[in-house]
């Protein structure tokens, strides 16, 4: 063996023991907890620790629903799930946090009212920069609730995706109720509001006539005097019958009932906004039936309604002293009630601006 092979041999040998003298075993014989063990190192004294809240199991992130996506079969839901607005216990609350996260969010660009002119357009942005949407413009107030959830999820054009910003699915169905609210009260045209998909499964009968409802006494109100329309009367109106045009009994009510629904009341909390930018004037809350079932039960239940409605309104600020509430049975149809799309529109409420200030 000459000397370059020793020489070699031997920093091969130096090497190799240099590398074993510095391997150890000590991760294997750490002390540790296995699984459900009692440690004392927690002050619950369990070495398995629970999930951080929020955490989805493998398989468990729901991807494809109405919910969680917008769509349904592929396609934009047209109105908010209600399941989101249980969750928030009602639409109060559900667009007070929607105001909030808008706030927080949206409104820099696209401004508090909605009108694309934020402190961010006005400031930040150069003329050859693209300038924030207006959420008034005639394509968005054509657009489903659930294009309205996408786009703020996962962005459009210039706009990025809030998914990581807003990572609740119900804080962002609060902020599209908080903009379908200021849609309705500049008077804009939203599509028409259908039964939400997650109740969605009973659809409205056509045929079946009413039950007789508990009647219910009430004093009859001395009829409002109408009074000579004003420009802003007749402003008021066109906003009013825009807004209640999409709301039609089926979607206000369930079936023979007087109650509310819960997602409908998002909607009239924005027309209590309209009542409220014109206190002086007198509005007639009107429940209208189709002709199905008797005619004395379709006016009770038509005046039942009314004074829902009305009673809903003034819940959210509208006086009293202003609202009529006045139930008219089928006597006032607007379609055919020989078929079930027409007497779908005859079953509906209307708002009607008796006059304006004195």
């Amino acid at each position: 063996m000459n000397i370059s092979m020793r020489y070699t041999l031997g920093l091969t040998l130096l090497g190799g023991s240099a590398l074993l003298s510095g391997c150890h075993i000590d991760m294997w014989e750490q002390p540790k907890m296995k699984a459900y063990y009692e440690s004392d190192f927690y002050t619950d004294r369990q070495a398995s620790r629970a999930l951080p809240e929020g955490t989805i199991a493998r398989g468990k992130l729901r991807t494809d629903d109405a919910f969680t996506t917008g769509k349904q079969a592929g396609k934009f839901v047209a109105q908010i799930p209600a399941e989101a607005v249980k969750s928030f216990g009602g639409p109060k609350a559900m667009l007070d946090r929607g105001e909030n996260r808008y706030t927080v969010y949206c409104a820099p660009c696209h401004g508090t009212a909605g009108n694309g002119n934020g402190f961010i357009a006005q400031r930040g942005l150069g003329f050859w920069q693209k300038l924030p949407a207006t959420l008034h413009q005639p394509r968005l107030l054509k657009a489903e609730d659930g294009y309205m959830y996408d786009v703020l999820t996962h962005g459009k054009g210039a706009m990025y995706g809030y998914a990581s910003r807003i990572q609740d699915y119900n804080d962002r169905w609060a902020v599209v109720s908080y903009v379908r609210a200021l849609q309705l009260a500049s008077g804009g045209n939203v599509p028409a509001a259908v039964t939400p998909v997650a109740v969605a499964a009973t659809p409205a009968p056509s045929e079946p006539a009413e039950p007789t409802p508990a009647p219910r006494v009430t004093a009859t109100p001395a009829p409002v005097e109408a009074l000579p329309a004003t420009d802003a009367a007749k402003k008021e109106q066109e906003d009013l019958d825009s807004a209640m045009s999409k709301l039609t009994g089926d979607v206000l009510f369930d079936t023979a009932k007087a109650t509310l629904k819960p997602e409908s009341q998002i909607f009239l909390t924005a027309v209590a906004e309209i009542l409220k930018k014109n206190p002086d004037s007198k509005v007639e809350v009107g429940g209208h039936t189709d002709s199905q079932g008797k005619a004395a039960s379709n006016l009770s239940l038509s005046s039942q309604r009314a004074d829902s409605v009305r009673d809903f309104l003034t819940s959210k600020g509208v006086a009293g002293s202003t609202l009529l509430a006045k139930g008219y049975g089928s006597a006032k149809p607007v379609a055919d009630n020989s078929s079930s799309e027409g007497r779908a529109k005859n079953r509906r409420i209307t708002l009607t601006v008796q006059g304006g200030a004195n």
